[in-house]
């Protein structure tokens, strides 16, 4: 019978050397925080958004939204999942560098951050009558 000998520092070099690729690939890349940015004007974020939209944290199916924020600080969006389609609008007023949708069906939170270079804009909203809580994430539709 031949028997090959390994000296013992080999498999631990080669343990630490996997082990060492599993961390840096289960990191990857790094990415920089949020900044938020505080709107002032309706022009900064006018025009056509597009993101997805969770409901009560996650617990039923995203869905694709596309937003319009008009110059009259009225705010147009459409929604779709799996199991419903929304469609609402409202009017706009920015407080504390927010835009703010109050109606009697909703009440929703509009903040603008920017994160490598690119616009986010975070909503939070609830619907009034049944308390469900939404969280949207959109970025600028630029055609």
């Amino acid at each position: 019978t031949l028997h090959r000998v390994i000296p013992s520092s080999l498999p631990e070099c080669a343990g630490a050397l996997v082990l060492g690729l599993l961390v840096a690939c289960a990191e990857g890349p790094t990415q920089q925080p949020a900044t938020w940015v505080p709107i002032t004007d309706i022009r900064m974020v006018m025009g056509e958004w597009k993101g997805t939209l969770k409901k009560n944290d996650a617990l039923l199916s995203e869905g694709a939204v596309h937003l319009i924020i008009r110059a009259d600080h009225t705010y147009f969006f459409a929604a779709q999942t799996a199991d419903e389609i929304a469609v609402g609008v409202g009017g706009l007023a920015i407080v504390d560098g927010q835009l703010i949708g109050d109606t009697a069906r909703r009440f929703v939170t509009f903040s603008l951050s920017e994160q490598e270079g690119k616009m986010i804009m975070i909503v939070e909203g609830t619907n009034r009558a049944t308390q469900d809580r939404y969280h949207g994430e959109f970025s600028k539709n630029v055609e």
